[in-house]
């Protein structure tokens, strides 16, 4: 049930004066304004008054439940339900959508679009295009028209970033090109 608003130390202070005088606990209440209730609740325990703690319900996961979805969504692409299911949580979407949230170190980011060329790959291509300088490319006819979604279908490049891991890049194959008559 929802708990009313504690008694301010004013209000504590004129409650003790006015029980002390010998007024009944109902006419202290009706005095300040306040439910007889709170009136007696304050004087049966004068010193503990408003210092129970509520705590609320308890958390679903557990400490260990915590760090597996941590772990299993740093620099991930999985989808809630695919790391509910990996972790093998039997929770709901919600819950598990919370607990990346209450994680400083998570951010979901959509990944940046940079083809991963390594220094083998940009040497080859740099011999390929010493090697056919001289070809006559204005006779070389390529016909492949077609787009292959070798990295996945278009559309899904967002991912949960740890940040305090480098960032993960989506890896792109460069396609077709402009055509010139």
């Amino acid at each position: 049930m929802p708990r009313g608003v504690k008694l301010t130390d004013y209000e504590k202070g004129q409650i003790s004066a006015l029980f002390k005088e010998g007024i009944s606990k109902r006419e202290i209440a009706s005095r300040i304004g306040r439910s007889d209730r709170v009136v007696r609740n304050y004087l049966n325990n004068v010193d503990n008054y408003g210092t129970k703690k509520r705590k609320g319900r308890p958390r679903v996961l557990s400490d260990r439940d915590r760090r597996s979805i941590s772990k299993a969504n740093s620099n991930s692409t999985n989808s809630l339900r695919g790391i509910r299911n990996e972790c093998k949580l039997s929770v709901s979407i919600p819950t598990i959508w919370r607990e990346i949230n209450r994680n400083p170190n998570l951010v979901r980011e959509k990944m940046r679009k940079a083809p991963r060329l390594q220094q083998h790959h940009k040497d080859a291509r740099l011999e390929f295009a010493r090697n056919n300088m001289s070809r006559h490319w204005d006779q070389v006819i390529f016909s492949d028209e077609k787009k292959f979604n070798l990295d996945g279908p278009d559309g899904f490049d967002g991912y949960w970033r740890d940040l305090r891991k480098e960032p993960r890049y989506l890896s792109r194959r460069n396609f077709g090109g402009g055509s010139h008559l």
